[in-house]
């Protein structure tokens, strides 16, 4: 079975509080216990000091103190030491040294650890002789010889390869296996119905690596660190001559099957799969305080959730009358009542003390007390009283919203306020120094106003190290009502003591990320306009009609406080706090005004005449928020520099003289203009009343985001080439933004011809263009063939009815037009 490291709920194991004590010494240190070292030692090992700050008992004795011998007691303690030879590298099992109440059950592969009982009754000490060469970190597990891998096999001894050292010297040969990484994720082996009893398995780790890697250290070094349990404890007390109830067993419902070691965590999924959870057999309960006081220990059992929906279950006897009993069971349930009259659910945390007091019975019901304590090694459990102060409260802000949100401290009266701002992800933290304490949040305005829940609050999972609470408050998911103050009370579900949290939300307008609509003003491009949240920044393209919609979140009212003049605003459409407004340019073609940087030349805009400026109308001079406009041009990029086709040329456009296309209308010719734009250009002539000379086609080439690229080609409409007269063409910006005119010119070229007669003689005058044909014998006739050079082609006509009508006319591709004329005889 994995154990997911998402589901960790306020468990508190894992105490890592080992802090590294180097001493120089000048002599070695000798144990309690302990003959002296012998004179000899290995200069490839370095010695440490183990020293365990846990009231363990290595020999059990009878003790009135919280925790019981057998709860203290020391059957098995396996130290695993994994070690790299950098600082953050990668750690590998390096050595294993084990304790066993019977030394002849020392596994084959551990060095054997001697414990020993330090100056103090608190603490136990072991001595370690580690290779050096390495930094090294320690894991300890005590009661415990059956782990569990990650994958559910488990643990065996081939899952353990040292690391190898090369011969003679301190230098890692080879890695050894697991690695720290895989070993942190073992867990208990999983429980089918068992219950756990003394001695409980407790796990602890130094993770603080320890520098061995300086040979010249001749001296002792030790490591500090604390043992907890993996278990949490059940005393019941009940008297059951007052009561009338005799309890005879106790179980447990959805109890988890296994705990994590490193950290000490419930081991499943959250939220708990069916596979996850267990109904315990039952245990007697038995003890020298049973059913006639306070009866420690009574059951125990590894970390839950309150999600798990886990319940203790006493079974036994009601006494109806002197003469009649009855076989009753009572479920008890993880909650308490606060002084509010709130039923508050409770994770079981490990090493935690959770005492049932029964105080009434019937045969349907059971009334009892739930208290809940710290499991500590000392004070007496006749008179201890547990500490149920809900904790101090501790509040910190994102390093994303330290200059929007802040968390003020009343040091006279201990009370945090937080004013919080409304951004889309706008969190805080609470941490609160109590494992399970009582959240609850009031909103200001009375009982209407607590449909007001703009505030979440959710449990975060705790580190290993974690001793406490940690919460996160964050705004509610798609929320846009009112924002009143929040107050969220810290409590103590029994004694009713309380601390004080209070929450503003920053009433400076929050811009929303807003939707925009589609399409473009023209109904078919795509929109490119858009709004940025985050930096308030409204991106407008110079396009007809262009807008853009931005939201806020406002507690209060809104109102407009400034804009260009080149910008229309619209009245606001309203959703419980949520603003929307409409953002229009209303001059295309604005020229912002411009200030030149000192020293330069460059032109910039100017950033004061760019914002369109909204505030919370109960201060417009302070809660106003700015949203600056950025104008983007739409352009439309035209290539006159090659246009192909035939003698065709372009003049760039000066002054108001828009540019000028010479296109020959030579038969067939054609000419081509590139047009790069955002979504197209469509074609509009101007013929001014002239002979429609000229069509054209738009092609396009390549579609990118934001761009297409299309050819417009002009083509010569040849019935309708006489009379041809200059073209205003329009190629227009399809999503709106500036068009662009030029003129297209018809170039018919000159005329040029030539001939000769059947007769051989030169009868064609060409400079007064003049043609002599002789009259000759009848039945005859005299011919004369004219080569005609005309871009546009020639048409021939004769006003002397003697002469025959065209007999043959080829045309090549230049336009050249030859003809044969016959006179009549």
């Amino acid at each position: 079975m994995t154990r997911k490291k998402t589901m960790i709920h306020c468990m508190h194991g894992f105490l890592l509080l080992g802090g590294l004590l180097l001493h120089s010494c000048s002599g070695e240190t000798q144990l309690d216990g302990e003959s002296e070292m012998p004179d000899g030692k290995d200069p490839a090992r370095q010695e440490i000091l183990l020293n365990i700050n846990n009231k363990l008992v290595l020999h059990k004795t009878d003790t009135r103190t919280i925790a019981t011998a057998g709860e203290n007691a020391i059957s098995t303690l396996d130290v695993y030491v994994f070690g790299s030879p950098t600082e953050d590298g990668t750690y590998t099992f390096q050595e294993r040294f084990a304790y066993r109440e019977n030394s002849d059950d020392l596994p084959a592969d551990a060095k054997e650890l001697v414990l020993n009982a330090g100056t103090t009754d608190n603490v136990t000490t072991g001595l370690l002789s580690l290779h050096r060469g390495l930094f090294v970190k320690f894991y300890c597990i005590a009661n415990d010889t059956q782990p569990v891998k990650a994958d559910g096999d488990e643990v065996v001894a081939d899952d353990f390869t040292p690391i190898t050292f090369t011969a003679g010297s301190s230098t890692m040969e080879r890695a050894g296996s697991p690695t720290e990484a895989d070993f942190i994720q073992y867990h208990t082996r999983l429980l089918d119905t068992g219950v756990l009893n003394v001695p409980l398995a407790m796990a602890g780790a130094q993770t603080l690596p320890l520098d061995l890697t300086d040979a010249s250290i001749s001296t002792r070094l030790q490591v500090n660190f604390k043992l907890t349990r993996l278990a949490a404890r059940f005393d019941v007390v009940n008297k059951a001559d007052e009561s009338r109830f005799t309890i005879e067993s106790i179980s447990m419902l959805n109890a988890r099957r296994a705990a994590g070691y490193f950290p000490i965590v419930a081991c499943g999924t959250y939220p708990a799969a069916a596979a996850d959870l267990m109904t315990t057999a039952d245990k007697p309960f038995t003890g020298d305080n049973a059913n006639i006081g306070t009866q420690t220990g009574a059951f125990y059992c590894y970390p839950s959730l309150q999600e798990d929906g886990g319940a203790l279950l006493l079974k036994g006897r009601y006494k109806v009358n002197e003469t009649e009993t009855k076989e009753v069971s009572y479920r008890i349930p993880f909650r308490q009542q606060g002084v509010d009259g709130q039923e508050t659910y409770l994770d079981i945390n490990n090493n935690h003390r959770y005492t049932i007091g029964i105080t009434e019975a019937d045969d349907l019901r059971l009334e009892f007390t739930l208290r809940v304590a710290d499991w500590t090694d000392d004070g007496s459990i006749d008179d201890y009283e547990p500490d149920n102060d809900p904790g101090e409260i501790t509040v910190t802000i994102p390093d994303a919203y330290q200059d929007r949100s802040t968390a003020t401290l009343d040091p006279d009266r201990n009370v945090y306020t937080v004013s919080m701002s409304l951004d889309a992800g706008s969190s805080f933290d609470m941490t609160v120094g109590s494992a399970s304490p009582g959240i609850k949040i009031v909103y200001a305005g009375g009982p209407s106003a607590q449909s007001n829940n703009w505030l979440t609050c959710t449990k975060n999972a705790p580190t290993g190290l974690a001793s406490g609470s940690s919460y996160t408050f964050k705004v509610t998911d798609g929320y846009s009502k009112l924002f009143p103050r929040a107050t969220v009370r810290v409590y103590d579900v029994l004694s009713g003591t309380e601390n004080i949290l209070y929450v503003d939300a920053v009433s400076v307008p929050q811009p929303l990320t807003t939707t925009q609509p589609a399409k473009a003003p023209n109904g078919t491009s795509d929109n490119p306009n858009s709004f940025d949240a985050g930096s308030a920044t409204v991106t407008l393209y110079r396009i007809t009609g262009s807008s853009a919609d931005v939201s806020f979140v406002c507690p209060d009212e809104m109102v407009l406080v400034g804009k260009p003049s080149w910008m229309d605003v619209s009245e606001p459409v309203k959703n419980g706090t949520k603003y929307t407004y409409t953002l229009t340019l209303n001059d295309r073609d604005v020229v912002l005004p411009s200030t030149t940087v000192a020293g330069t030349r460059a032109s910039v805009a100017e950033t004061t005449d760019n914002t369109v400026v909204f505030a919370n109308s109960k201060n417009t001079s302070t809660l106003k928020v700015p949203i600056t406009i950025t104008l983007k041009d739409a352009p439309m990029t035209l290539n006159f520099a090659a246009l192909g086709g035939s003698n065709n040329s372009y003049v760039e456009p000066s002054g108001d003289v828009p540019g000028k296309i010479t296109m020959s209308v030579a038969n067939g010719n054609t000419c081509l203009v590139p047009a790069v734009s955002m979504d197209g250009v469509e074609v509009v002539f101007d013929f001014g009343g002239n002979t429609e000379w000229l069509t054209s086609t738009v092609t396009t080439t390549d579609t990118s985001a934001g761009s297409k690229q299309q050819n417009v080609k002009f083509q010569l409409a040849n019935d309708k080439l006489a009379g041809a007269k200059d073209v205003t063409v329009t190629l227009k910006n399809k999503i709106g933004g500036v068009d662009r005119k030029f003129t297209i010119s018809p170039n018919v070229g000159s005329l040029s011809f030539s001939g000769n007669s059947s007769w051989g003689v030169d009868v064609l005058n060409t400079g007064a263009k003049a043609m002599t044909l002789y009259k000759v014998a009848s039945g005859n006739s005299e011919k004369m063939k004219i080569t005609v050079n005309s871009w546009g082609g020639s048409k021939v006509e004769s006003s002397n009815t003697n002469i025959e009508k065209l007999a043959h006319i080829r045309m090549d591709f230049r336009g050249i037009m030859q003809s044969a004329w016959t006179r009549k005889g």
